[in-house]
């Protein structure tokens, strides 16, 4: 390069250098008011979890609306009116969520009313878990399942076990529920969710 060239490029750049004028180009100049960063919004997709889950049980036949987040594992053999249904039994429909308490359901004829039905229900609760639970319950007062007249039972085994009991069509019909973090036979939070989801059965017609 000649010198006649190079003395101009001298110039230039102890000029800068003096003004403190950095060198630029278009794409690296800093945002102005006169050009806006470009942004984009991401919208979160809904989760399936938001909403309450409807579930009809294939051997009982009722159906049932659960709070949002829970699953239903449907009973794999029918319950025998006798043998004890739990949580893990497969004779039982299991509901399961993100929170501490856990609930199931099963049914079977009976040629029991309501009030025989609950007094079967207190001796084999006491039969099953008579070793962890009271023989006798701490409540026992009727309550509504689906619109139709039910009775609430609350044991306190060391942890919080409520059931549920209908009598309709000459078929029994259990709900029940259980919380390994309340310590007690009632506990609001979880009264008020398990009423919610007896409020929301549906009996086969």
């Amino acid at each position: 390069m000649s010198r006649r060239l190079l003395a101009p490029l001298a110039l230039a750049a102890i000029t800068a250098a003096c003004t403190g004028s950095p060198t630029t180009t278009p794409s690296q100049a800093a945002p102005t008011a006169s050009s806006p960063v470009a942004t984009t919004l991401v919208t979160p997709a809904p989760s399936a979890a938001a909403t309450p889950t409807a579930f009809t049980s294939p051997l009982y036949k009722y159906s049932v609306t659960l709070p949002a987040g829970f699953k239903a594992t449907a009973a794999e053999e029918t319950w025998d009116g006798i043998a004890d249904a739990n949580h893990e039994s497969a004779n039982a429909d299991r509901f399961v969520g993100p929170v501490n308490a856990i609930f199931w359901a099963f049914a079977a004829p009976t040629g029991m009313d309501l009030d025989a039905y609950v007094q079967d229900r207190i001796a084999a609760n006491a039969r099953n878990h008579g070793d962890t639970c009271p023989p006798k319950p701490s409540v026992n007062d009727p309550t509504t399942i689906g619109g139709e007249p039910g009775v609430l039972l609350a044991w306190d085994c060391g942890l919080l076990i409520n059931a549920a009991v209908a009598v309709r069509g000459g078929v029994a019909y259990n709900f029940a529920m259980r919380d390994f973090y309340v310590k007690a036979a009632t506990d609001p939070a979880d009264a008020a969710m398990f009423q919610g989801i007896l409020d929301s059965v549906t009996f086969p017609s």
